[in-house]
């Protein structure tokens, strides 16, 4: 649940982004704008799935420390999905490599792999038993 939901967000973002390369709506005027409302629409997003995240926990486990791993991973790992969906794609374009083949398989690999470290960090953190 908490990978693939960064996974989309992050595809669907540098989709976005991409498009906007493609026609034209994101230039190197506008980017700061664009990054502006796609953070927002982030963190709106992030805040929703977190929540939406933290209360399956709880109603599945009834753990409130774990609920509230869950919950703080996904809106972290929301967060982080959107903003490799717009750098990657702003990136790649400003070194001359083709957005639409390289921000898909980079931003879903990076998001997965960060993903994971933030669970894990998060879940130490929150519950005594695990860290070492």
């Amino acid at each position: 649940m908490l990978l693939d939901t960064g996974g989309n967000a992050g595809a669907q973002t540098s989709i976005t982004i991409i498009r906007g390369l493609a026609t034209g709506d994101v230039k190197p005027k506008n980017v700061f704008k664009v990054v502006k409302v796609e953070l927002s629409a982030a963190l709106l997003m992030g805040l929703v799935v977190g929540a939406v995240a933290f209360g399956r926990a709880f109603l599945l486990q009834k753990d409130f420390m774990l609920s509230i791993v869950v919950g703080l991973t996904m809106l972290l790992i929301a967060l982080l999905a959107i903003v490799t969906g717009i750098t990657l794609p702003l990136l790649s374009k400003k070194v001359g490599l083709d957005p639409a083949v390289l921000a898909g398989p980079i931003t879903t690999s990076v998001v997965d792999v960060v993903g994971l470290i933030i669970y894990f960090k998060i879940a130490q953190f929150f519950i005594p038993a695990l860290r070492f």
